[in-house]
């Protein structure tokens, strides 16, 4: 099973119980990896740059796992095996909605959404709202190609997506498309598109999306 939650920039004042510094992982002081996909858009990723326990993991992955589950856009007979909801925000993408939990007090948040928010306001600035999508990936669910410029954030910065696994040494793989990319039919009759890059993401790993990221490609992570 997979956690994953992303932090996004909105415009006001920085929500209460924000609470102290972040827990950093064991190797958060190596340089990050960046890659360059265009002249306007690239991703940067940091090893180790949340500490995630496995009581945390499982309070986090327990929580989603309560939510309502999502209708499929794709069948509306049948629900999403993702779970999701968005702490700070309601959070409308393509033809599915987000709904805001959590309530409007951090310190009622899951810990390691918190985790996660003080991570990134370390990166973004103390100044700065931010909204946390979670998803819960159980089984080896996954998503499909899609990009995030919807819902209320500022587009103009990049995207913190944090990575928590339930084995640390099996990585899942970040998949990135171009916004053109089109579907087509694969060997054994499934769609596929067009892969411009595929990158192992680890437990604690954090990637930020930034540029032109969301206009330009698209993003996903495959069922295994």
């Amino acid at each position: 099973a997979t956690t994953m939650a992303t932090a996004r920039a909105e415009s006001g004042e920085t929500a209460k119980g924000a609470g102290p510094g972040p827990e950093k992982g064991a190797n958060e002081a190596k340089p990050p990896k960046r890659t360059a996909l265009s002249e306007k858009s690239f991703l940067e990723l940091h090893a180790d740059a949340v500490a995630c326990d496995p009581a945390a993991f499982g309070a986090l992955a327990a929580y989603l796992a309560e939510l309502p589950p999502t209708p499929n856009p794709m069948n509306a007979k049948t629900y999403l095996r993702r779970r999701q909801g968005t702490f700070g925000a309601r959070y409308n993408f393509g033809s599915q909605t987000s709904q805001k939990v959590g309530g409007d007090d951090e310190a009622d948040w899951p810990d390691l959404v918190r985790r996660c928010l003080r991570d990134a306001r370390s990166r973004v600035g103390e100044g700065a709202r931010l909204a946390a999508h979670a998803n819960y990936y159980p089984d080896g669910a996954g998503v499909g190609v899609h990009h995030d410029k919807d819902g209320p954030f500022d587009h103009t910065k990049p995207i913190l997506s944090y990575t928590f696994l339930s084995d640390p040494a099996l990585p899942r793989d970040f998949d990135v498309y171009r916004a053109s990319a089109k579907r087509k039919r694969g060997e054994r009759g499934g769609a596929t598109y067009d892969e411009v890059l595929s990158l192992p993401l680890a437990h604690g790993s954090l990637l930020v999306m930034g540029g032109a990221m969301q206009s330009e490609f698209q993003i996903g992570r495959a069922h295994v």
